[in-house]
């Protein structure tokens, strides 16, 4: 099949356009948040969007204007936007942690008591 694309219809042919906008622009983006949209777009895949072309030219003269429309989350397989927030993890039970809570080294109460347990149990021994 054929996709005859205009100017105005190419939007409506993405890969991306019957998933959630939160996906494709995450607004606490994590490098696997990143990774799960990118994959939306099927770059070198079988499964390629079909107007990658289109939505990176896009993406390109909106970040290139500085009119402050910069272009923002995955667009044609690219990531456009701050760093990633990283991923951390409880010292104690390896739980991910929240973004909001980054400066935390444990995800609650119970494993910051259980990992003071363990440690004093350590230096005792």
């Amino acid at each position: 099949m054929t996709i005859t694309l205009t100017t105005e219809n190419w939007q409506q042919h993405t890969n991306c356009a019957d998933v959630p906008p939160e996906l494709m622009q995450p607004e606490i983006a994590t490098a696997e948040d990143i990774d799960v949209a990118k994959a939306t777009c099927g770059k070198g895949t079988a499964f390629e969007c079909p107007v990658l072309a289109q939505c990176r030219e896009l993406a390109e003269s909106q970040t290139s204007r500085g009119e402050g429309t910069s272009a923002y989350g995955v667009h044609a397989s690219k990531w456009y936007g701050h760093q990633p927030a990283p991923v951390l993890f409880c010292r104690w039970c390896s739980s991910p942690l929240a973004a909001m809570r980054s400066r935390r080294a444990y995800c609650n109460d119970t494993c910051r008591k259980r990992a003071s347990r363990a440690r004093e149990a350590a230096s005792a021994a």
